[in-house]
């Protein structure tokens, strides 16, 4: 459930997808994301590998990590996002 004022995840799921590959990043951080979300974004991420830690809550929120899976250069671009 959004907080008052967000959108739901329903209305600005597309927009994170597209910023998130805009920026062409090596390495994506998210934390707070909800099982529903993780499968959501395994699926526009294919190019990346994922890795998710549970969050020890009563929410089942995940704390995940993306990798670019053919991508191997000493440059990496970093995105982070604090909440999903």
């Amino acid at each position: 459930m959004s907080p008052p004022g967000v959108p739901s995840w329903d209305e600005r799921k597309q927009k994170y997808i597209d910023v998130l590959l805009q920026a062409n990043p090596d390495i994506i951080g998210l934390q707070e994301v909800t099982p529903k979300q993780f499968l959501f974004l395994k699926t526009n991420f294919a190019d990346f590998s994922a890795l998710s830690v549970p969050v020890n809550n009563p929410t089942q929120e995940l704390m995940t990590a993306w990798k670019q899976k053919y991508r191997h250069h000493q440059d990496l671009v970093i995105y982070y996002f604090c909440t999903i």
